[in-house]
């Protein structure tokens, strides 16, 4: 109903890529404009959004923002190339984390494991003695 008084015609996987150039950044915006007065209007009404949705669009709106200041005076070809190349990126990069979670989780897990002696829990005696530097 929200959308239709907005005069924002619904997205599918048919549609999208033609409707969102259509538009331009112009409807790009409204329809950013529009998600987010509907979470609004949702949480005024006690309709609870997972806080992961909230923060997930929000950043994604966001990284919107930022590529259209980025990109506002260079060529779109400029802007496809590194949008490709972030894509291209994003298997590898997640991988990468997934792995370097699981390393932890493991280094922690056998660190728990594996007994801490006790005398690498007291503290080392310190030296009282001073030692002079050679003349």
């Amino acid at each position: 109903d929200t959308l239709d008084r907005k005069g924002i015609k619904p997205l599918n996987a048919k549609n999208f890529l033609w409707v969102l150039t259509r538009e331009g950044m112009e409807g790009l915006h409204t329809r950013a404009q529009s998600v987010m007065q509907l979470v609004a209007n949702s949480q005024q009404l006690g309709i609870v959004i997972r806080s992961d949705y909230m923060h997930l669009s929000r950043s994604l709106f966001a990284a919107a923002g930022s590529f259209a200041t980025l990109y506002e005076d260079s060529s779109k070809m400029l802007l496809l190339r590194d949008m490709a190349t972030s894509l291209a990126r994003m298997p590898w990069l997640l991988t990468k984390d997934k792995t370097k979670v699981r390393v932890r989780d493991i280094r922690d897990s056998w660190g728990r494991r594996i007994p801490v002696r006790v005398s690498l829990q007291t503290p080392l005696p310190r030296h009282e003695q001073v030692l002079e530097a050679p003349e």
